[in-house]
């Protein structure tokens, strides 16, 4: 990899990466596991922010893609979550893809289903929805 390439890689990665932070497990299913940085938890109203990591024992399903790590943007107290960044990692831990969604255009969701949805929620939003 070329400087050149390695710098415009760096500035398109708008999170921290993997390696850089203290996760702490939130849950884990049988295809992949999620951590938060806990000092990255900051409430504002019904929104908290927040980064998480999500690490996939399946790459192949997501492209290739092995840990995602996301600004997280939840409202707390409908229980629709939006995301402001993601940043996806291959095996080697090269950064392979970024997003940024400005904070007007973030769509809140339904979260996605699962038994580790609600672990997350009650962890960040301090209880369940």
């Amino acid at each position: 990899m070329t400087i050149a390439v390695a710098a415009a890689a760096l500035l398109l990665q708008s999170l921290p990466a993997p390696r850089s932070v203290q996760w702490e497990i939130v849950g884990e299913g049988g295809t992949a596991y999620d951590f938060i940085d806990p000092a990255t938890v900051v409430r504002e109203g019904d929104i908290v922010h927040y980064t998480s990591r999500l690490t996939s024992v399946l790459p192949d399903e997501t492209g290739g893609i092995r840990i995602m790590v996301i600004r997280n943007a939840p409202n707390c107290r409908t229980g629709r979550t939006g995301f402001s960044a993601i940043d996806g990692y291959d095996a080697e831990g090269r950064l392979v893809v970024a997003r940024q969604t400005p904070p007007a255009d973030i769509l809140y969701r339904e979260d996605s289903p699962g038994p580790r949805a609600p672990l997350v929620h009650r962890r960040v939003c301090g209880a369940a929805p």
